[in-house]
């Protein structure tokens, strides 16, 4: 091998090597330099060229040759194409990704593959492929075959469309840029003056030194490029600037009339339309706050336009020259809207800061060389200067001795390196000398370019006033509340403990020492240990030390049944709030009393249910509006066939006058000629009547009337209690004769007729009452009074008759309860009675000999007479009453049995009266069925809170309900079904609504609510919620689980003074019909047509 082909081989070698750099740099500025995966497909090609080429040269088969020469193929034809498309993205030619351009420019060098590869097509491309000597190497030789010469003005296309793209960039583009597209267009030339001198015979036409020279021209273009920053920077187009610039930039042509010339997409945006729309069209047809109109000589126009609440500056400059006939304007609109808005918060901040400043309760100075350069209006009046006066005043002047040493301190302490306390107690001098307790906070500021320092002065001349006052009220508290029976506890708003008397240490069981233990939460810790529900005592105490204005009364309940009632309630010293007064009471025994008494009147309720007297309503005609079914036992009519007389139809003639009488005045005050007063004035309440019975005889009734009122106060109707007094009228008549005959014999006979008297009386008493404890308690004093007994105690049967409570109980000197309950034992006096229904008279003899009987009544009484009586109402067996008398040889008479007995029976028809008024008063205002309240009850309520409302100007709001295809319920499942739908939605519209809302039923399936004091949103909310409950809803019967939805109308008073109670149900009526044709199941609220 001579000395050319070294050098061949060497620089060849050389030429791969700097390929393989050029392709490195390349790949790694792909994303950064356009075109730069084209030209790192560039470098790539020519490696694989000349790599191939070097092992092609060293094979000896021709064969092998052959293959490599195939593999250089591969680099050769994809040079033009990667050339290509790298001049084509480098000029910005060629936008998106180009896969359609690839896949074009692909196709010519895959099919010359694919010809080289394939043993039938190489011959398109090689003729008589031999190997050939030079110089010691060997080389490929062949003839080109018809389909080469195509490839060849293919690659010669590319190159040169290549070549032509780059040089029409060259003369696009800036001087900085044109050096890079020259070393471009130079490294590309040099193979190609390679090929030319090898035509000219300089070099051996063996040697191929197009991979040669490709490789060799890279060092130069690699030198050059990395000189003029190549792979860092590249031209850009300037229609790409002005799309990513964030101003609108508009052209306006003026030559002939105002048109857009150009603009890019920030001014379409702010003009809101296309640059197809806006270009040549009028600027203000897109933009009507647009006002531009410049004089012949302007060339600069500055102004603000506001346009869709944002606000742009907007800068004018001509464009086109003077003498120009076009009249061309560069108009640019920067979005200013942030920055005013940032203006006008500064200029609001700067506002409140000097208002904060000028208003603030504290004194604010600023001192600088401890002269005052500022101070407020609040730092002067505190010394009694105006701000002016102090202006430039030495500041040490205004402060007391103790004060000036005090600053000295401190500035000493912070020449040390120390940190002063930021905030201190001082005292300055006031204009009038006398000394003003402060509260100083200080730091270090920067005030006009120096340091200076910053005073926040507070005048706590009051507090340190608070403070003295405290500890002398704590002290006087302390002193008073030692002798409280209360436990009493006093802490301040931090928990601290500031007073306690020793019952309270002696309630809760804490030691002495209690009010030092820290922290506070280890205090109450102790005091809790023995509660039973801790978790609700902590969040009470918690809400308590948060909120110090609330009032609260709580009950402990200890393990041990040990009950504390506490009382909180604010603390105040000079009526400022201090802490909290905490007052705890052992309610224990009073508690269980409650208990006690609530069984003992729950009991009582249950027993009236079962009434004699006949209770009856009517209106201002006579005509009876109800009456209750004790009326058929009085007088042998039904119900109905009362209903169908009038008050005056159902007397006996001798009673009509009377009557007659009475409803002429109360129609009179019913229609305002009478006043109440009047009319109380001239009839009584109380009457004795005659009334026919249904078999033709003549029933004697004692009648108590009252009036009814209607929600605006008017009468609207009688209501009485009608009481059979046939009996009584005789025994009256009975007890007239004897007293008669009584005032012509003896004193005996004269005291028994005062007894009579007083039988009379307490009959009296006890049958005009509908309370029942009136009735006991006026029974029992008679009784004594009758009797002359020292004792009386009355037990009432239980509802099952299985026990008997001893209750009520009344001595010469006062009444008491007492809580005694017997069960039944027919070894016991009391049982004894009620058992053989007959009364009991014993003496001390008779006693005696019953102890061993009635040991349990009998053992711990010292009695000298003792007397039991049944209490009983027609043949109802209601309780016994004992009277005891422990005078020494004092006996009750058998003439006193029978008074008792009489009294007794009267008083039982009276409690059973008094127990059965109260049940038909309840079954008067409610629904039988769902136990709603009634219609017409509703209406009463709904009047008067429809008038409380409009006077008050609150919200008043109505929903009307009704459950969906209802029929269908009674269809499918008949109506007991339909009932029990009916009760289960009753109650779980009891269950929805608030304590005041009052439900009732309207009608059928449909129900109304009234719902004082709630706008429409909230009733709203009430109907959507209880119809998603209803939804819910279940009803079992007979086995099977039915389900209903309900359709809700809401209506509101909200400022309507023409609405009465009708219109307004009238109102949510028409919503809950929307709601039916709207689909059901579902809540409308009604909406006036009006508005």
């Amino acid at each position: 091998m001579n000395l050319q082909n070294i050098l061949f081989v060497l620089l060849l070698i050389l030429s791969i090597i700097f390929s393989i750099v050029f392709t490195v740099v390349s790949f790694r500025s792909r994303k950064t330099l356009p075109g730069g995966f084209a030209l790192f497909f560039v470098g790539l090609s020519i490696f694989i060229g000349a790599g191939a080429y070097l092992v092609e040269i060293f094979m000896q088969t021709l064969p092998a040759k052959l293959f490599w020469a195939n593999v250089k193929q591969l680099g050769i034809v994809i040079l033009p194409a990667a050339f290509l498309f790298f001049a084509l993205r480098y000029s910005q030619l060629l936008k998106g990704s180009g896969k359609s351009l690839i896949f074009l420019l692909c196709l010519e060098p895959v099919t010359v593959l694919s010809l080289f590869w394939l043993g039938n097509g190489s011959a398109l491309m090689r003729i008589n492929p031999h190997i050939i000597q030079v110089n010691g190497l060997s080389f490929l030789s062949f003839e080109f075959g018809s389909r080469m010469f195509l490839h060849f003005a293919y690659s010669a296309a590319l190159n040169i469309s290549a070549v032509v793209i780059l040089v029409f960039q060259y003369f696009r583009s800036e001087q900085f840029f044109r050096k890079q597209i020259a070393i471009l267009l130079l490294g590309m030339s040099i193979p190609f003056l390679g090929s030319i001198a090898t035509i000219l015979g300089i070099f051996s036409p063996q040697l191929n030194i197009m991979p040669l020279l490709l490789g060799l021209s890279f060092p130069i273009m690699a030198l050059r490029l990395f000189r003029s920053e190549f792979f860092k920077m590249s031209p850009v187009e300037n229609q790409i600037i002005l799309n990513t610039i964030p101003m609108g930039i508009v052209v306006l042509d003026l030559t002939t009339a105002e048109r857009i010339n150009g603009l890019n997409p920030a001014a379409c945006q702010i003009l809101g339309a296309t640059s197809k729309e806006l270009i040549g069209k009028p600027l203000h047809n897109f933009l009507p706050e647009w006002q531009f109109s410049p004089a012949a000589e302007d060339t600069i126009y500055r102004f603000e336009i506001s346009r869709n609440d944002r606000v742009f500056s907007v800068y004018c400059d001509r464009i086109s020259t003077p003498h120009s006939p076009l009249r061309l304007w560069l108009v640019l609109f920067q979005d200013f809207t942030d920055k005013h808005k940032l203006e006008r918060s500064l200029e609001s901040s700067e506002e409140k800061y000097r208002t904060l400043v000028e208003h603030s309760l504290d004194g604010i100075g600023i001192i600088r060389n401890r002269t005052i350069q500022y101070c407020n209006q609040q730092m002067a009046a505190m010394v009694g200067y105006k701000p002016e006066e102090l202006f430039n005043t030495n500041y040490d002047k205004l402060l007391t001795k103790e004060t000036v040493q005090q600053e000295k301190y401190r500035h000493h302490q912070r020449v040390k390196g120390e940190t002063p306390p930021p905030v201190y107690e001082s005292s300055v001098i006031h204009r009038d000398k006398h000394i003003v307790d402060v509260e100083i906070s200080s730091a270090f500021i920067t005030f006009e370019g120096e340091q200076a320092m910053l005073v926040v002065a507070r005048d706590i001349s009051e507090r340190k006033k608070e403070e003295t006052e405290r500890d002398r009220t704590l002290a006087l508290l302390q002193a008073t509340i030692e002798g409280s029976l209360n436990g009493i506890l006093v802490i301040d708003t931090q928990a601290n403990v500031l007073a306690h008397n020793r019952r309270f240490l002696e309630l809760w069981q804490l030691p002495a020492d209690w009010a030092r233990i820290e922290p506070a939460q280890k205090r109450f810790d102790m005091m809790y240990e023995h509660i039973k529900d801790r978790d609700t005592v902590y969040q009470s105490t918690q809400r308590l030390l948060v909120d110090m204005e609330t009032e609260e009364n709580i009950l402990f309940h200890f393990i041990n049944g040990k009950v504390i009632n506490r009382y909180a309630t604010p603390f105040r010293i000079l009526g400022k709030l201090t802490g909290r007064l905490y007052t705890y009471e052992d309610t224990t025994e009073r508690i269980r009393n409650e208990q006690r008494l609530r069984a003992s009147e729950e009991k009582y309720r249950l027993l009236a249910e079962n009434a004699s007297d006949v209770i009856w309503t009517a209106d201002l005609n006579g005509k009876f509006t109800y009456v209750s079914p004790s009326v058929k036992k009085l007088r042998g009519y039904s119900v109905e066939e009362v209903l169908r007389q009038t008050v005056l139809e159902s007397l006996a003639p001798e009673s009509l006058p009377e009557i007659t009488y009475a409803f002429e005045c109360i129609q009179k005050t019913s229609a305002g000629e009478w006043t109440l007063k009047k009319l109380f004035e001239e009839i009584p309440l109380r009457y004795n009547l005659a009334q026919p019975c249904k078999n033709g005889d003549i029933v004697w009734t004692e009648v108590e009337t009252s009036l009814m009122f209607d929600a605006q106060g008017k009468i609207n109707g009688i209501q009485g209690v009608s009481r059979d007094i046939t009996e009584r009228r005789s025994y009256e008549k009975d007890l007239e004769a004897a007293r008669r005959l009584a005032e012509e014999r003896s004193l005996d006979t004269q005291e028994a007729l005062h007894r009579e008297k007083l039988l009379h009386n307490i009959t009296r008493t006890i049958s005009s009452s509908i309370e029942i404890d009136t009735i006991l308690s006026e029974l029992m004093r008679q009784v004594l009074e009758i009797t002359k007994a020292d004792l009386t105690q009355l037990g009432l049967l239980s509802e099952e008759g299985q026990s008997l409570h001893f209750q009520y109980s009344m001595n010469r000197d006062s009444s008491f309860l007492v809580e005694q309950i017997e069960p039944r034992n027919l070894r016991l006096l009391s049982w004894d009675i009620i058992n053989n229904r007959r009364s009991l008279l014993l003496d001390s003899v008779a006693m005696m000999k019953a102890r061993g009987i009635y040991t349990q009544d009998l053992a711990e009484i010292k009695a000298t007479s003792l007397m039991g009586v049944p209490v009983m109402a027609g043949s109802s067996m209601l309780g016994v009453i004992g009277i005891i008398s422990i005078k020494p040889g004092f006996k009750f008479s058998p003439y006193d049995q029978a008074m008792i007995e009489s009294i007794a029976s009267q008083a039982g028809i009276a409690i059973q009266n008094a127990r059965l008024f109260s049940e038909v008063n309840l079954m008067a205002v409610t629904d039988p069925l769902t136990h709603l309240y009634n219609r017409r009850y509703f209406f009463n309520l709904a009047n008067v809170e429809l008038e409380r409302s409009r006077r008050y100007e609150r919200e008043f709001s109505i929903i009307m309900l009704d459950i969906d295809i209802f029929k269908r319920v009674n269809d499918t499942y008949g109506h007991l079904a339909g009932d029990e739908v009916l009760i289960q939605v009753a109650n779980c519209v009891r269950q929805t609504i608030r304590q005041v809302d009052i439900a009732a039923r309207y009608g059928g399936e449909e129900m109304v609510i009234m719902l004082p004091e709630t706008p429409m949103e909230a009733a709203r909310i009430t109907a959507e919620r209880l119809r998603s409950e209803v939804e819910k809803l279940e009803t079992k019967f007979n086995g099977k689980t039915i389900t209903v939805t309900i359709s809700l109308g809401v209506a509101t008073l909200a400022g309507q003074t023409d609405l009465d109670t009708s219109k307004l149900l009238d109102q949510a009526d028409q919503a809950m019909y929307i709601a039916k044709q709207s689909g059901r199941n579902r809540v409308e609220t009604y909406t006036n047509p009006s508005n």
